[in-house]
């Protein structure tokens, strides 16, 4: 089986366990405390009881701006919609351990447009509280398995070769 197949399969394995089991869940929010990076993220999402979502951002973490993306599968989600958001990360003690495998919750709508809010956390303890506003047509509340890796940053024009 290839990777990326691995991947999702893993990713929905988590989703399931959160939905069924709170497997993974994050700490409420009041008990999150302050910040210790921010990410910006666009991307989409496509579901019929079963999503697949994707995305592209950028993690803001003491003062330096690294991207990333995004590959996940949701339950108890339907609809098709762009995703643009930003959001807090917490309990990030290195840049490594931002990138892993998360599961939480999701949930919410939109008829055009709409919003929507996410709590995950990866097996580091990372956690990440996102908000989104949604483009398309979307209800979900669903559980949530996603990948999320560190992308090279481009090169700087004096590294560049001709």
């Amino acid at each position: 089986m290839c990777r990326s197949v691995r991947s999702l399969v893993a990713a929905l394995g988590l989703a399931v366990a959160s939905v069924c089991a709170g497997a993974g869940a994050p700490a409420p929010t009041e008990a999150l405390g302050e910040p210790d990076a921010t990410i910006a993220i666009s991307g989409g999402v496509i579901a019929v009881g079963i999503g697949y979502e994707w995305a592209r951002g950028t993690l803001t973490y003491r003062g330096n701006t690294v991207p990333f993306w995004v590959r996940g599968v949701s339950v108890m989600d339907i609809g098709a919609a762009k995703i643009a958001g930003v959001g807090e990360v917490f309990n990030l003690k290195t840049l490594a351990d931002f990138a892993g495998n998360y599961a939480g919750t999701t949930f919410g709508s939109a008829v055009s447009h709409g919003a929507s809010l996410a709590l995950i956390k990866n097996e580091k303890g990372v956690t990440i509280r996102a908000r989104s506003t949604i483009s398309g047509v979307r209800f979900n509340f669903s559980g949530n398995g996603m990948r999320i890796r560190l992308t090279a940053p481009p090169k700087p024009e004096s590294e560049a070769q001709p």
